[in-house]
C-alpha cells in the first residue's frame, strides 16, 4: 500500500476509534487503537502458546488493529472475530471480507459450547468494564480454559498486574509473557491456562 494510503487509513482508524472512546469510554479501553508492535506481539503469543489448529477467537476487535495481523497469519476458517459495538463491527466486516465477524457480547457466542481447542485473544478493557460485565466474561473465559487443557487466553493490559481477577484457590494460572513498549500506553501481555 502506498504511504499516503497507509497514513490515510491510520488517521481514519484512529479518528473512528477515538470517536467510539468518547461515546463509550467504559467499553473502549484507550483513546487510540493498538499499535502494530502490540498486534504482532499478540499474534506471536498466539503462535507460541496456542494449541495447533485451534479456533482463534478475537474478543473486542475494535477497529481491527490486531485483527489485521491475525488475518495475515491464520486461515479464515480458524478465525472468529467478535466486536460488541455495531459501528465497529460493520467496519470490520467491510475491512475483512471472507472472515467470520460476529457482533454481540463475547460471553454470548455459541462457540463456547463447542469442544474444539480454543485460543482466545482478548483486547477487552477489563479494568474499565462494569464489574458485573467483566466478572461474567471472566466466568465464560475460565470455563473455556477448564474445558480443555490446550485452551489458552491471551490478554493485554496497560498495567503490570493481572487484568483478570484470579481468586487465590483457583485452578486458572496467569503469567505475564511479553510486552509491547512501542504502544501508547505500553502494554503487557498475559496468558492464562487451567492447571488442574
Amino acid at each position: 500500500m502506498p504511504p499516503r494510503n497507509k497514513l490515510s487509513r491510520l488517521v481514519k482508524e484512529t479518528a473512528g476509534f477515538s470517536y467510539e472512546f468518547i461515546r463509550h469510554p467504559k467499553g473502549v479501553g484507550s483513546v487510540i487503537p493498538s499499535s502494530r508492535m502490540l498486534a504482532k506481539a499478540m499474534r506471536r503469543t498466539a503462535q507460541d502458546y496456542g494449541a495447533p489448529n485451534s479456533l482463534i477467537i478475537e474478543a473486542g476487535a475494535g477497529t481491527g488493529a490486531i485483527t489485521r495481523e491475525l488475518v495475515a497469519h491464520f486461515p479464515a476458517n480458524r478465525l472468529l472475530i467478535n466486536e460488541v459495538n455495531p459501528r465497529l463491527a460493520r467496519r470490520l466486516r467491510d475491512r475483512f471480507p471472507g472472515n467470520t465477524i460476529r457482533r454481540g457480547r463475547v460471553e454470548e457466542l455459541d462457540v463456547w459450547t463447542h469442544s474444539a481447542p480454543k485460543t482466545i485473544i482478548s483486547s477487552l478493557p477489563f479494568r474499565s468494564l462494569p464489574p458485573e460485565v467483566g466478572a461474567e466474561i471472566e466466568r465464560v473465559f475460565f470455563a473455556a480454559l477448564r474445558e480443555n487443557p490446550a485452551n489458552v487466553l491471551i490478554q493485554f493490559t496497560y498495567g503490570q498486574k493481572s487484568p483478570l481477577t484470579l481468586p487465590p484457590d483457583t485452578d486458572i494460572r496467569g503469567e505475564r509473557v511479553t510486552y509491547a513498549w512501542l504502544n501508547f500506553p505500553p502494554a503487557h501481555i498475559w496468558i492464562y491456562r487451567c492447571q488442574k
